[in-house]
């Protein structure tokens, strides 16, 4: 199960306090820490932190800034850099506000893009295991997000799949879903994942976390995931 919310929720980012600070991902993994300066009605200044990376603000950006909230809560917007200006050796840049907030939850484990094909089996009580050929979209060492497009109204599951040439299968179970663009996607756990499984997946996304994976998931989703609506399980 996951956290509740945390008492500090906000619904704008006109709400956000003086001196918070965020990090700006300007590519997929690459990010530039920011401070609130000032507050406007329409758009908020940042000051941009010293870093290596702060060069590469520039306007007309539009990425995904993610500001921690809680050790294990986070929370994300996306803007787009109207302005940048400087001071002597400090940057400033102009964010639009946005009404537009998503909380993520911190991961147990980081989990790394995959994207690849798997088989997804029900496992009923009936003796009926229905199989669904689904898309893995991300993974960790301790579950995965998959999509697809039939309902699944089961909980306990099965999911394989063929990853550098191993064949991998799972046992599991149904945490929850969201539906995006009339996409469906769940959030499996895995159960009682033998050793060897579960040493591969671990090599698995320190060598994914390791390379530089363009397209890939952006590395604050590496720990930190979206949350999902609560799933309800019928008698299987």
């Amino acid at each position: 199960m996951q956290e509740n919310l945390p008492i500090y929720t906000i619904e704008s980012t006109r709400e956000l306090q003086i001196e918070q600070i965020g990090k700006f991902f300007f590519t997929h993994n690459d990010f530039a820490p920011i401070q609130l300066h000032e507050q406007h009605d329409k758009y908020a200044i940042w000051k941009v932190l010293p870093h290596s990376n702060a060069k590469f603000l520039q306007q007309n950006i539009c990425r995904t800034v993610v500001i921690e909230v809680q050790s294990t809560i986070a929370l994300s917007f996306t803007a787009k850099i109207e302005m940048v200006w400087e001071f002597g050796d400090i940057r400033y840049i102009r964010l639009p506000h946005t009404d537009t907030i998503e909380y993520l939850y911190h991961r147990k484990t980081p989990r790394v893009f995959l994207g690849s094909k798997g088989l997804l089996k029900i496992l009923s009580q009936n003796g009926v295991h229905p199989m669904y050929v689904v898309d893995i979209i991300d993974i960790s060492e301790g579950g995965a997000k998959i999509k697809i497009d039939e309902p699944i109204t089961a909980k306990n599951i099965n999911l394989s799949f063929r990853v550098l040439d191993k064949k991998i299968s799972l046992d599991g179970y149904v945490l929850g879903s969201t539906t995006i663009n009339d996409h469906r996607y769940y959030n499996i756990a895995f159960t009682n994942i033998r050793q060897m499984d579960k040493l591969f997946l671990e090599k698995l996304v320190y060598s994914r976390l390791k390379a530089d994976t363009h397209g890939g998931l952006p590395s604050w989703l590496t720990l930190y995931e979206v949350p999902y609506h609560e799933f309800i399980p019928n008698k299987y």
